[in-house]
C-alpha cells in the first residue's frame, strides 16, 4: 500500500507544476488556542522590609491629638513599674504615662474616658494612669503584641481597674454645675471647730442634691472608706473636682447659703474633742442655711463670697445672735451639757421630730442635712445627763410610734434597753458623707439578691454557716464590711453578711453597690432585732411601737429581698424581760422566713424553736468568740534550759506569742519554727532595733531590720504556715499595737517547728505576761466546728473585717482574750481544712439553706445532734 500512496503523490506534484497561471493562496485566520502550561522557574525572593501596622487608639475631644499610636513611643519616657504579684513575687512592667501625650493641653484635661473591648473606664486622677506595653525580667525585655496592651491605674504597688485592648480615649471637661466636689480634711485646720464647720456646710450643700464628699483617711471602721466611695463615684461616671480649703468650699457653693454665723471651739465634752458651742452653731445652721464658720475667719469668707455676716436671726420664736459665743454667754451657758439642754428646751420644735443624733460627731453632716438635734450625752452613766436624756426620748416617744437615734450610746446594753423602752431604735453610724450617700440617685426601687441556694439536703452531712455580725446598722455597709468586702477570697465560701434592710431605701446607692458586687455565695440579712435598727423588742416597749416596727420590717425587707432577722440578744440587762410570745408575735407580723437568737431560758442546747410559727435557731454558743490560749506558750509549758533560755519542743505550723518586754537595751531573742538541728527563724530586740533573721548551720542571715525603741514594749508575734492557702511562711510583729513588719519568706526556710526565748538577763524577769496559742483564729474556729456534736453548726457570729487589721476597727491583731476578727480569707482557710481533714462530711451553706435544713432535720430526729 505504501508504494501506491507514493505514486499518487508524484502524480499530484507533476500536475500542479504544469499549470500556466499562478493562483493566490487562501489565507484563513488562526484558530485561538490555550497556552501550554509550563512550570515556573524557581527564583529567590527579593528582600523587603516587613509591613507592621502601628498600634492605634482614637482620641476624641482633644485640641491637639486625634490618635495615640505606637509610633509615638520613641518620643516618650518608658517607665519600669514594680508590681507585687503576690506577697513575695515582684514583676516589672514597661509602661508609658498617658498624660505625657497631653502636655500641651494639661490645663484643659480634667479626666479621661477610656474604652476597651468590654469595659469603659472613667478616670479622674490622670497622673497614675499608664499604658502597659511589656514586661521585663532579669534575662530579657518582652514587648507585648498590640492586642495585649492595656491601660491601668497604678495604686501603691498594684494595678487596679484595667482596660484591656483600649481602642478609644475621650477627654473629659468636668461640669462644675453638676460635678461632685471633694476635699480632704488634711486641707483644713485640725480643730473641732473647723471640722464641724466643714461637716455643717456639707450637710446644707447636700440637702437637695449630692455635691460634696469629704475624705478623712481615718474612718474608724475601715480606714479607706471615703477613698473607696470616691473611686466608686468615679466608676459611675460622676465628674469629680477637688477643693483645697474651707473657704473654697463655701465660695464654690455660696448660692446654698443665706449668710454667715460665727462660733468658737468652746465647752469641750467628755472626750476632749467634741465641743458644745460648735455643735450648737451647727444645729442653728441646719435650720437657717447659714454657713457656720470659726470665729476669726468670717471677714475673709464674707469678702470672698459676698455672703453677709448675720447680726441676729429668729428660730422657734427666739432671737439668736449671729455671734454664737455672745448668744451662749447671754444664756449663761458654761458647759457642753448646757448647750445641749438649751437646744432641746428652747428649739426642739424646729428640728426633725422623728430622729436625733447621739455622740457620733463624725456624722454631723447627715444630722445637718436632716435637721436633727445632736447630743453628746451619757444617757445611762451620768445622773445629770440621764435626766435630760429621759426628757429627750419622752419627747420623741410622744411624736412617733417609733423613732431613730443615729450615732451611738454611752453603754451598749443599758442604753439600748433605755432607748427601746421609749420606742426608739439605734442606727449605729460612724462614717461621714451620709448626707451625700443618702442623696445619690438610682433608677431601681427594689432589689434581688444574687445568693444561690445550691446545697441539697442530706441528713448524713453536717451543715455549717458563718455570720458577719454588725447587721443592725448602715455602719458596715458604708465601711465595706470593715474592708472585708475587698478581700480577694470573698465569694469562695458562703458568708451571711449583715446589711440592714432599710439601707435599700435610705441609702439606695450604697445598697445597690453591694447587690451588684455580691457573688452567689454572699447572702444578706438584717439584725439587731429589726430591719431598721438596733432594738430591744420586749413588753417594756408599747405594743403599738412593736407593731409599727414589725410593719416596717416587712416593708423594707421586701424591697431589700431579705428573709431573715437576727435578734442579736434577747436579754440586755438583768431585769430585762424575755417573752417568747411577744417576740413570736413580732416576728410573725414582720413576715420573716426565720430568725436567729441567743435564747436565755436556762436551756442552752442548740435547737430550733417555733415562736408563733416562726422558726428560731438558738445560737447560744456563738456570740463574738474570744481568742483563747492553747496552753503551749506559757513558761509552765516550756523546758527551762537555763535562767536565760526556755524552749518549747512541740512542733507546730503556727505560733502566736504575746508578752511584755522589760526596759532594757540587752538582747532578747524569740526563736521560731526551731528545728531539731537548731536551725530557726530568730526575732531579736537589741539596742533600739528589731531584727528578723534565719539561723542555718550557725550562720545568721538578716531578713529585715527596724529601728524601734520605747520604755514599755507589749508585743504580739506570730509565725504561720498552717493551712493549704498559706503559700509562704509569714512572720508578723506588733509592738504596742503598731505593726512593725509582716514578712513573707519566699524560700520557706521552715514551715513548722518549736519556739524558744533567750535573753541576756534572767528570762522570766525580762519577758513577762507570756501567753499565746499554737492555733490561728481560723484554726480555733475550725477546731470548734469539728468538736461540735450538732449537725447544724452556726460556727461563727462575730466581727468580720479586712485581713489587714491596721485598716479595720481594731487597728491591730486581737490578742489572747480579745474578740476574734476573721476575714473571708480565714473562712476560706476553714473550708480548706474541713475539706482536707473531713472530706464530704461538712458543707458550708447560707443562712436560708441552714434554717430550712435544720427545721427539716429537727422535725424528723427531734434534735439537731
Amino acid at each position: 500500500m505504501k508504494w501506491i500512496k507514493f505514486i499518487f503523490l508524484i502524480v499530484m506534484i507533476m500536475s500542479l507544476a504544469g499549470c500556466e497561471d499562478p493562483v493566490e493562496p487562501i489565507v484563513t485566520p488562526p484558530i485561538p488556542t490555550e497556552p501550554v502550561p509550563t512550570e515556573p522557574i524557581p527564583t529567590e525572593p527579593i528582600p523587603t522590609d516587613p509591613v507592621i501596622t502601628p498600634w492605634e487608639m482614637l482620641v476624641s475631644d482633644s485640641s491637639t491629638l486625634s490618635t495615640i499610636t505606637s509610633d509615638d513611643f520613641s518620643q516618650k519616657t518608658l517607665y519600669e513599674l514594680e508590681i507585687m504579684e503576690d506577697q513575695v513575687t515582684q514583676k516589672t512592667y514597661l509602661a508609658y504615662r498617658l498624660i505625657s501625650w497631653f502636655t500641651d493641653e494639661l490645663s484643659s484635661v480634667e479626666g479621661f474616658i477610656i474604652e476597651g473591648t468590654t469595659t469603659e473606664y472613667y478616670v479622674q486622677h490622670l497622673s497614675s494612669i499608664y499604658l502597659i506595653v511589656g514586661e521585663k525580667n532579669e534575662e530579657e525585655t518582652i514587648l507585648y503584641p498590640h492586642e495585649a496592651l492595656f491601660i491601668t491605674r497604678l495604686s501603691d504597688d498594684h494595678f487596679e481597674k484595667m482596660v484591656l485592648s483600649p481602642s478609644k480615649l475621650s477627654i473629659r471637661q468636668m461640669n462644675p454645675e453638676t460635678a461632685i466636689y471633694y476635699i480632704d480634711y488634711s486641707s483644713i485646720t485640725g480643730r473641732y471647730d473647723h471640722h464641724t464647720s466643714l461637716r455643717a456646710v456639707q450637710g446644707i450643700i447636700n440637702r437637695d442634691e449630692p455635691r460634696l464628699l469629704t475624705l478623712s483617711s481615718g474612718n474608724p471602721y475601715y480606714k479607706k472608706s471615703d477613698e473607696a466611695w470616691l473611686s466608686i463615684l468615679e466608676d459611675e461616671g460622676y465628674d469629680l473636682i477637688e477643693l483645697s480649703s474651707l473657704e473654697e468650699v463655701i465660695y464654690t457653693f455660696k448660692g446654698k447659703f443665706q449668710g454667715i454665723i460665727t462660733f468658737k471651739d468652746r465647752f469641750k465634752s467628755y472626750n476632749g474633742w467634741v465641743a458644745g458651742e460648735p455643735d450648737f452653731a451647727s444645729m442653728m445652721a441646719s435650720l437657717t442655711d447659714y454657713a457656720p464658720v470659726p470665729f476669726g475667719t468670717q471677714q475673709l469668707i464674707s469678702e470672698l463670697t459676698g455672703l453677709p455676716i448675720v447680726d441676729s436671726f429668729v428660730v422657734n420664736g427666739h432671737t439668736v445672735s449671729g455671734n454664737i459665743s455672745d448668744y451662749l454667754d447671754s444664756e449663761g451657758v458654761i458647759s457642753a451639757y448646757d448647750s445641749y439642754a438649751l437646744v432641746f428646751n428652747k428649739f426642739r420644735q424646729a428640728f426633725n421630730r422623728s430622729a436625733y443624733m447621739s455622740l457620733t460627731s463624725e456624722v454631723s453632716d447627715y444630722a445637718v442635712s436632716e435637721k436633727m438635734m445632736f447630743f453628746d450625752l451619757k444617757a445611762t452613766q451620768s445622773e445629770r445627763d440621764n435626766l435630760l436624756s429621759r426628757q429627750i426620748n419622752a419627747y420623741f416617744d410622744q411624736n412617733n410610734l417609733y423613732f431613730q437615734v443615729y450615732g451611738w450610746v454611752d453603754h451598749e446594753s443599758s442604753a439600748l434597753d433605755f432607748i427601746s423602752s421609749y420606742g426608739g431604735l439605734i442606727d449605729v453610724v460612724g462614717s461621714g458623707n451620709l448626707s451625700l450617700l443618702s442623696r445619690l440617685p438610682i433608677d431601681q426601687e427594689t432589689f434581688t439578691q444574687k445568693a444561690v441556694d445550691s446545697a441539697t439536703y442530706n441528713p448524713e452531712k453536717k451543715y455549717v454557716t458563718f455570720f458577719a455580725s454588725e447587721s443592725d446598722t448602715i455602719k458596715v455597709g458604708v465601711a465595706f464590711q470593715h474592708g472585708a468586702w475587698f478581700d480577694p477570697y470573698r465569694g469562695m465560701v458562703k458568708i451571711n453578711w449583715g446589711l440592714i434592710s432599710d439601707m435599700s431605701v435610705e441609702f439606695p446607692f450604697a445598697y445597690r453597690y453591694f447587690i451588684d458586687t455580691a457573688t452567689e455565695n454572699d447572702y444578706f440579712y438584717s439584725g439587731g432585732g429589726s430591719a431598721i435598727g438596733f432594738v430591744d423588742i420586749d413588753s417594756q416597749m408599747n405594743y403599738l411601737s412593736r407593731d409599727a416596727i414589725a410593719d416596717a420590717n416587712k416593708y423594707y425587707m421586701e424591697i431589700a429581698d431579705q428573709q431573715l432577722i437576727d435578734m442579736y440578744n434577747d436579754k440586755y440587762i438583768s431585769t430585762d424581760l424575755f417573752e417568747k410570745s411577744v417576740l413570736g408575735s413580732y416576728l410573725n407580723r414582720s413576715d420573716v422566713l426565720g430568725a436567729f437568737a441567743r435564747i436565755h431560758d436556762g436551756n442552752t442546747s442548740i435547737r430550733v424553736e417555733s415562736w408563733s410559727s416562726i422558726p428560731v435557731y438558738n445560737r447560744w454558743t456563738n456570740f463574738y468568740p474570744r481568742r483563747s490560749s492553747s496552753g503551749d506558750v506559757a513558761y509552765l509549758a516550756m523546758d527551762k534550759m537555763s535562767d536565760y533560755r526556755y524552749e518549747q519542743d512541740l512542733s507546730s505550723d503556727y505560733w502566736f506569742i504575746q508578752s511584755t518586754l522589760a526596759n532594757t537595751l540587752d538582747a532578747i531573742h524569740y526563736d521560731l519554727f526551731v528545728q531539731e538541728n537548731g536551725d530557726r527563724y530568730r526575732v531579736t530586740f537589741e539596742d533600739g532595733s528589731i531584727h528578723l533573721k534565719t539561723i542555718i548551720n550557725g550562720v545568721e542571715t538578716v531578713l529585715s531590720s527596724k529601728v524601734y525603741n520605747t520604755a514599755t514594749r507589749n508585743i504580739k508575734l506570730s509565725i504561720d504556715h498552717s493551712t493549704p492557702l498559706d503559700q509562704y511562711t509569714r512572720i508578723k510583729l506588733y509592738v504596742n499595737d503598731l505593726k512593725i513588719f509582716e514578712y513573707f519568706d519566699a524560700e520557706n526556710h521552715f514551715t513548722e517547728g518549736g519556739y524558744a526565748i533567750e535573753t541576756e538577763g534572767i528570762t522570766t524577769d525580762v519577758v513577762t505576761n507570756l501567753q499565746g496559742t499554737r492555733f490561728s483564729m481560723a484554726e480555733q474556729i475550725f477546731n470548734s466546728i469539728v468538736n461540735d456534736n450538732n449537725h447544724f453548726i452556726l460556727a461563727y457570729y462575730g466581727f468580720v473585717g479586712t485581713e489587714e487589721y491596721t485598716l479595720a476597727q481594731y487597728r491591730t491583731e486581737p490578742g489572747i482574750g480579745g474578740v476574734i476578727s476573721l476575714s473571708p480569707t480565714d473562712f476560706y482557710k476553714i473550708k480548706l481544712l474541713l475539706d482536707l481533714h473531713y472530706p464530704g462530711e461538712y458543707e458550708i451553706v447560707n443562712a436560708r439553706e441552714f434554717m430550712e435544713f435544720a427545721v427539716t432535720y429537727q422535725q424528723y430526729y427531734g434534735t439537731l445532734r
